[in-house]
């Protein structure tokens, strides 16, 4: 998303009668062109009636004023040209520009070179001297040599801005002097030359003011060169809209959804101050800033661009959603599929999350699947810490879950396995309890009786392997007799059976 941004322009001093000239700035001619606005200016690029092959040449005879939507004033038949880029003049911008030719003028002193007479504030020159400008009547005596466009359109009051590329000739070490009427009085301008070494390729400048018509004439004069060495006065690109300032551009947003992180990035000028509100409360300062938020919200995001000059500013908005982040509830089922056949078990995932998530299974038997629904095979009965992750795949996040799950021993083992027939139950940690089938669950009951037929203990229903008491009491040591019931559902039907022996209590 894209949303423009005017910003005001630096401020000089202009202590000439310019009436309601606000603002007048030297840009780098390397910096954007505003596009941001309608021209009110027709032809501003020179490119219509022009016709390319009338170079630049002071001894041509093919000087005109045939520019489309612009009069000429002053000067003769070679005063005007016009130019594309040629080793002598390097255009600005586009493939034409206008030259507005003239003779040497040369009022500042006896030397021609002579210039202190033309002191420089910021863009604008000053201390011009009384009765300059003044030329031979040939190139337009103190008229000069003018080019002047009327624009029509405009609101009383609203402020607009003109702007424009001026360009001298290479070869020239001095810059000439030209000047620019937009309704209240003359404003001189210094005429940059061309340094073809440096590509230095003359300036652009822009003269902000308050419209006091419908209508202002622009006008563009130059006089001549004011000395020997200095520049003639090259011009192209020239616009008038509405609104202050010459950039227009906006700021991007690079949004980090996992970070909840921005990455705002402004207009690449150099000529401004920026400030972001991040709308959190957060300020920041600089073209391009990062930025990560507290709490998941709807934000408004506003760049202010100050020129630190002139102290005017602007500022343009964007909305910016940090997402909630979607966290995971993780939780799985597992069934043995047949535990009278063997050892397979059933998971399957019972999880909530973000939709593009994985899961993957550890298995607790150094076997690992991914999916959402699998089937294990267990090579061994017994508990295993099954454990399930869950990996948001856009943004890293993993959470896992550990279950033990209980693997039961086939009834065919119990049919047939050896029954253990001694342990002692005396705390040191090993072989304290008795159960003949491990983990053998509610499927299986245990009964045991002494040497007299009283019952000492039964694990009514479930896997709780007997300790050596009776009533809490330890028992005698000595030989009792054990007995072995099991009752296994199977897909076809039930697995029934009993098995006796004896156990002896040895501590």
């Amino acid at each position: 998303m894209r949303s423009s941004i005017t910003l005001l322009l630096a401020l000089c001093s202009i202590n000439h009668a310019v009436g309601q000239i606000r603002c007048v700035k030297c840009v780098d001619q390397n910096e954007p062109i505003y596009a941001g606005s309608v021209n009110l200016v027709t032809n501003g690029s020179f490119e219509l009636g022009c016709t390319e092959g009338q170079y630049y040449c002071p001894l041509s005879g093919n000087y005109q004023c045939d520019l489309t939507g612009w009069n000429c004033t002053g000067g003769g038949m070679y005063t005007y040209a016009n130019m594309s880029s040629v080793n002598w003049t390097v255009v600005g911008d586009g493939q034409l520009a206008v030259y507005l030719g003239n003779a040497f003028a040369g009022h500042c002193g006896a030397n021609p070179d002579d210039t202190t007479c033309f002191e420089s504030d910021g863009c604008v020159t000053v201390g011009i001297p009384e009765g300059f400008p003044q030329n031979s009547e040939g190139y337009g005596g103190s008229a000069g040599v003018s080019l002047e466009q009327n624009v029509t359109g405009l609101t009383v009051g609203s402020t607009y801005t003109l702007e424009f590329w001026s360009g001298g000739e290479s070869g020239f070490t001095a810059s000439g002097v030209f000047g620019v009427d937009i309704g209240f009085g003359y404003t001189y301008l210094r005429c940059r030359p061309t340094d073809l070494i440096t590509n230095t390729v003359g300036r652009r400048y822009q003269i902000i003011f308050n419209a006091t018509s419908t209508s202002h004439n622009l006008k563009f004069t130059n006089w001549g060169h004011p000395c020997n060495t200095c520049t003639e006065t090259v011009l192209d690109d020239i616009s008038l809209y509405l609104g202050e300032g010459a950039i227009a551009e906006g700021f991007t947003v690079t949004l980090d959804s996992c970070a909840n992180t921005v990455i705002c990035t402004g207009p690449a000028t150099t000529t401004l101050d920026y400030s972001w509100t991040m709308g959190d409360g957060t300020t920041l300062t600089g073209n391009s800033v990062t930025h990560t938020y507290a709490v998941a919200d709807t934000f408004t995001v506003t760049l202010t661009g100050t020129d630190p000059v002139c102290g005017g500013s602007a500022s343009t908005s964007q909305v910016i959603i940090i997402p909630p982040s979607e966290g995971f509830q993780l939780n799985f089922a597992s069934v043995q599929i047949n535990p009278c056949t063997g050892l397979s078990v059933m998971f399957d995932n019972e999880s909530t999350g973000p939709v593009n998530s994985q899961y993957t299974w550890a298995f607790g038997d150094n076997s690992q699947a991914t999916g959402d629904t699998i089937t294990h095979t267990y090579a061994q009965p017994g508990s295993y810490p099954v454990t399930l992750t869950a990996i948001e795949l856009g943004c890293g996040l993993t959470t896992s879950l550990t279950l033990p799950v209980e693997v039961l021993t086939p009834p065919f083992e119990v049919a047939t396995a050896p029954l253990p027939n001694i342990f002692s139950p005396n705390g040191d940690g090993k072989n304290d309890t008795f159960f003949p089938i491990e983990y053998a669950g509610d499927q299986v009951t245990l009964t045991v009786w002494n040497r007299f037929g009283q019952q000492i203990y039964a694990t009514t229903g479930d896997y709780r392997p007997w300790n050596g008491t009776m009533d809490g009491d330890p028992v005698a040591d000595g030989v009792y007799f054990i007995q072995l019931e099991y009752d296994f559902k199977c897909s076809t039907g039930s697995l029934q059976g009993r098995r006796s022996g004896t156990v002896q209590v040895l501590r």
